[in-house]
């Protein structure tokens, strides 16, 4: 319909037709002109002033009578579909007169008590402006912006675990080229890209094109471990990326698997995968692959049978105790905690689970729970050389801490000048040197 634009002098007199099927029901008038020669796309926040009449002259709702432009974002379904349609094709500036047959404003049920079923609705709407850009970065903070230059297919963007194909070019500040690519494949989370890359993939759309600029934040590695080559030597400096996703391929989910086989495999590969991080040190990616091991594990119990629930089990087992091991590895002791306490749900007397809740609990110096653990692992395995090593160092740290706090109430109550010659600091537990075997299960 854009094609069948009419000029300023004639287009107070002339009807466009933009239904989609060219059959009349979503009929446009301009009565002003707009500015420039681009249009609001798929996905842009626009801001509107509109005037919305019954066929009799009958009006039911105006933003200029309550001086409040509306904002909404075009194509998303968010508001009656002859408006998405109609607001597509109007320039900047812009004010037209559009009739909508009911099928395009609010249907047989209508919106009562202002508008009556099956009504055609007459509006008078004028684009004030859109927002070209958007904020897609996790804080919204602006590092990642987004300009949507062609819209894709469908509703479904790549997650974790999918099998992107896409082009992709970077340019620098001065707009030197630094990247030019067709028909790269990447495993988000799986390849390491620039964080920016990785977010404005999981933005898209199947067949979308558009420009990203990534704030320097936004070039650092997503994870650790290599980059794809194409991204290895990007400056840390505002970048424009334009990229081109082709196609995507998304891992199955847990319920959209067939059988029990096909998702003991599914699950098989995550943990498989997991360990392969972890002996590489890549404690972040092997956690993903760990949880989502677990997050597949979750089946209608009542389906299976006694050994399928036993192997599932097992593996939940396995891949919260590995989950823990990661989590003492990066030092965040209250996630390793979490996913302890998690696998001694299955396993209340899993020594390992027991070990390295313990031994999370002493860097964070609560000792009695610590020690608990300890003593725990100690009567079901009495011989268990790691965790009697343990105990020992974690009496010492007790003892230290005690005369940290006597230091202090003296201190405090003993009418002392000065603090008591050579205080001793109390040493974290990471002065001590755990002997639990670095494998995973």
């Amino acid at each position: 319909y854009r094609s069948s634009r009419m000029t300023d002098s004639d287009s107070t007199t002339t009807q466009i037709d933009l239904s989609p099927s060219g059959d009349g029901k979503v009929m446009k008038e301009i009565l002003t002109a707009g500015s420039g020669d681009t249009f609001p796309v798929k996905g842009n926040d626009v801001t509107v002033h509109y005037t919305g009449t019954l066929t009799d002259g009958t009006k039911f709702d105006s933003s200029k009578d309550r001086n409040d432009p509306f904002v909404f974002p075009l194509g998303q379904g968010r508001v009656i579909k002859g408006w998405d349609i109609c607001v597509a094709s109007m320039l900047k500036g812009e004010i037209c007169k559009v009739t909508l047959a009911p099928e395009f404003a609010y249907g047989a049920n209508g919106s009562p008590p202002k508008i009556p079923p099956n009504a055609t609705l007459v509006f008078e709407i004028e684009l004030i402006s859109w927002v070209k850009e958007k904020d897609v970065s996790p804080q919204k903070d602006g590092s990642v912006l987004k300009e949507e230059i062609a819209s894709g297919e469908g509703y479904h963007t790549p997650s974790y675990e999918t099998v992107c194909e896409y082009d992709v070019s970077i340019v620098g500040p001065s707009e030197n080229a630094l990247v030019t690519q067709n028909g790269i494949k990447s495993v988000i989370g799986d390849d390491v890209l620039p964080i920016g890359i990785a977010i404005a993939l999981k933005s898209m759309k199947k067949g979308e094109k558009s420009i990203f600029t990534l704030q320097p934040s936004m070039v650092a590695n997503e994870t650790a471990g290599e980059l794809q080559s194409y991204f290895a030597d990007l400056p840390k400096e505002v970048l424009t990326v334009t990229i081109t996703l082709h196609d995507f391929l998304k891992e199955k989910e847990g319920y959209e698997m067939d059988s029990f086989e096909e998702k003991e495999a599914a699950i098989g590969r995550r943990k498989a995968a997991g360990n392969d991080y972890f002996k590489k040190q890549l404690y972040a990616k092997a956690i993903q692959k760990y949880e989502k091991a677990i997050s597949l594990c979750e089946y209608d119990e009542e389906s299976l049978s006694a050994e399928e629930k036993k192997a599932l089990s097992a593996v939940k087992l396995a891949c919260y105790l590995n989950t823990s091991m990661c989590q003492v590895k990066q030092k965040a002791y209250s996630s390793a905690v979490a996913a302890a306490d998690k696998a001694i749900e299955i396993d209340p007397n899993s020594i390992k689970a027991l070990f390295r809740r313990g031994t999370a609990k002493m860097e964070m110096q609560e000792f009695m729970d610590a020690k608990n653990d300890f003593k725990k692992v100690l009567e079901i395995d009495p011989a268990n050389g790691a965790t009697k090593k343990a105990l020992l160092k974690l009496n010492k740290l007790v003892v230290i801490q005690d005369k940290k706090e006597k230091n202090l109430y003296k201190n405090m109550f003993g009418g002392l000048s000065s603090p008591a010659s050579d205080p001793v600091a109390p040493a974290g537990a990471s002065d001590v040197e755990m002997k639990e075997a670095a494998t995973s299960d």
